[in-house]
Parts: C-alpha cells; sequence; structure tokens
C-alpha cells in the first residue's frame, strides 16, 4: 500500500491543538456490530512532564474518543468526538451560563457562538486566589484557544505557560464547542469535533467559578455537571 498526502507539504494537520495529548493508544477487539474507532491519549507533555507541580502521580488519560473521516471543504479530515457512553455521566438539567457560577469538580459545556463583531468568545475558568484558564475562540484570526498562562500563582517550567491552539473554519452561521472539564483538564471539540484542544492546568487551589468570556450577544452557553 502506498499512502499519498492530498494536501500541500506545507501543511501540518494535527490530531489535537494543545500541548497535553501525546500516546494514543487505540482500543481493539471492538464488536463487529459496534463498529466504531475508539482511542485515548495521555494527557501530559514530555516538554515537562518531570517538571509538574503536582505530587503522589502526573498525568492522566483523555476521555475515549470516537475517531471518523469526514469530508470538508478543505479536504479529507480526522474527526473526533466523545464517545456516547459518556451522556449516561451527565447531570439531566442543562444551566445556562449568563455570568459568574459555581463550578463544579466536572462538567460539560456546550457553546453556541453566532457570527458578529466579536473578538473573543469562549469560557473563563477561575478561583479566589487570581487563578484563571480561559478557552473559546478567536475571529481574527478564526482559531480555538486554551490560554493557561495565569492557571498557576508562581513559578512553572517556562514551556508549561502560554497559549495555544488552532485554526477553524464556519460551518454556517455558527460555531459550535463542546467542552469536557475536569478539575485540572480541559478537552475542547469544535463544530462536532473538526478540531480538537486538550490541555492540563495546575492552580493552587480549586478553579470554584465559571463565566462566559467576551461580549458575545447571542452566545449561548450552558453546564451540565459530570459524574
Amino acid at each position: 500500500t502506498r499512502f499519498v498526502n492530498d494536501n500541500p507539504d506545507s501543511l501540518t494537520l494535527w490530531v489535537d491543538y494543545g500541548k497535553d495529548f501525546y500516546a494514543t493508544t487505540s482500543y481493539s477487539d471492538i464488536p463487529a456490530s459496534d463498529g466504531r474507532r475508539i482511542w485515548i491519549g495521555w494527557i501530559s507533555n514530555w516538554e515537562y512532564a518531570n517538571e509538574e507541580p503536582t505530587v503522589a502521580w502526573r498525568g492522566g488519560q483523555s476521555m475515549p474518543r470516537e475517531v471518523t473521516l469526514r469530508r470538508t471543504p478543505d479536504g479529507l479530515r480526522l474527526v473526533q468526538r466523545p464517545v456516547r457512553e459518556l451522556a449516561a455521566r451527565r447531570s439531566r438539567t442543562a444551566l445556562t451560563i449568563a455570568g459568574p457560577t459555581r463550578l463544579p469538580g466536572a462538567a460539560e459545556f456546550s457553546l453556541q457562538v453566532p457570527r458578529g463583531t466579536w473578538r473573543e468568545a469562549g469560557l473563563r475558568l477561575f478561583n479566589a486566589r487570581g487563578e484563571a484558564v480561559t478557552l473559546g475562540v478567536t475571529s481574527e484570526p478564526l482559531a480555538v484557544f486554551v490560554d493557561r498562562s495565569r492557571a498557576r500563582v508562581g513559578e512553572t517550567s517556562g514551556k508549561y505557560g502560554g497559549r495555544h491552539g488552532g485554526a477553524i473554519r464556519w460551518p454556517g452561521d455558527t460555531l459550535t464547542l463542546r467542552v469536557l472539564y475536569d478539575r485540572s483538564v480541559v478537552e475542547i471539540f469544535v463544530n462536532d469535533g473538526e478540531q480538537v484542544v486538550t490541555e492540563r492546568f495546575y492552580p493552587t487551589a480549586p478553579l470554584t467559578s465559571v463565566a462566559p468570556l467576551g461580549d458575545v450577544p447571542g452566545m449561548v452557553v450552558t453546564m451540565r455537571e459530570l459524574r
């Protein structure tokens, strides 16, 4: 078999545009009656894996993701979605987020972002110590991002902080973001999994609040607690 790249040599397509999705492992022996291809990844990065400001254990595993191919206007693309079994772990009631709200230990967010004159749209996760993680999308350039530069008071590895992400596209008049949050991890799935960003962060105290990011008329944000 000979594989031929349909894209220019200068174009790099990343599986995940965050810093912390590595060493993916695909499950074998999934029944033919199921037919899905499912993988997980290690949530860390060898640039700082031995310097992470934590004790007892380091790293973790991503949410299992179903992997498929989708033909887009830009060509064939790898698409990832959290496995459908996650639905059984969500609270039945979705809470609309319009201002600062208590952040549970684990939650799933849904964001509907319409076209407009906004510059940034997304979420801010924070605590009373001033530590915060911001995530979402920018309009110019059109991209998804996670910013963990203020996620921890005090020094960490110089390779740990910063802002990371990748280009996205308008599939219509609305961008969709599905965000999984679990205490020190966010996994963002844009436009039903066309782009994904996974990042780990280490605040000195739990993040306790969430609020919308940006002044975005018509943006709808909902949250369901995960158990």
